[in-house]
């Protein structure tokens, strides 16, 4: 029987190189989340600011008309039960920056009756945040990464997993289409017309 296969990636604190697509990590430090939500259409997380203006982390080169294989952000259990929580939320980003990520990506086939895994080394893009949630609460980094998967048709099993770069954009809340940006992998623009967007705080 094989091993079993890694769940979350291991983080490097190397900056990756030049991120050209959405806004810079920096541009959003300082200020303060009033709520986080996942989107329920679309591999996407928003952040509400205080000062009226969102931001979104996305899944880089994603078009939602050829989505492909299913990719899906992930982020650490305690980010997940913010964004599943219904207390409104109240603190300041004291840190955000992209990092390079580094994790074993798996093809499981089946092939004249024996199960063959092949594993590979990625390197891909996350972004990482860091706040304190609460007067007594500890500052601590949260990372988020994207992955894609296949699952088996019969059994549910994953049969296939890689990483994908995520980057941070602007989002407008009134889904007006934002200014192009340089640099962008083809089709992330798609994003700024995405719908579905849903609040689970």
């Amino acid at each position: 029987m094989s091993e079993p296969l890694p769940t979350t990636p291991s983080r490097r604190r190397t900056p990756p190189e030049t991120h050209h697509v959405g806004i810079k990590p920096s541009d959003i430090i300082g200020k303060v989340v009033k709520r986080v939500r996942t989107s329920s259409a679309h591999p996407a997380f928003t952040i509400d600011f205080a000062d009226d203006t969102s931001a979104q982390i996305r899944v880089d080169g994603y078009d939602p008309q050829h989505p492909g294989l299913p990719k899906t952000l992930e982020t650490d259990a305690y980010l997940q039960e913010l964004m599943s929580s219904d207390k409104p939320s109240d603190f300041a980003i004291l840190g955000c920056s992209y990092v390079t990520l580094s994790d074993k990506a798996f093809e499981r086939r089946r092939r004249e009756g024996e199960d063959i895994l092949q594993q590979w080394d990625q390197q891909h893009v996350g972004l990482a945040l860091k706040f304190a949630n609460g007067e007594s609460a500890k500052a601590r980094w949260h990372c988020i990464w994207a992955t894609k998967q296949e699952h088996d048709e019969q059994d549910g099993a994953c049969i296939f997993r890689s990483y994908e770069d995520v980057y941070l954009d602007s989002f407008s809340r009134a889904r007006c289409p934002p200014s192009p940006t340089k640099h962008r992998r083809r089709k992330s623009h798609i994003y700024s017309n995405l719908t579905g967007t849903t609040s689970r705080s």
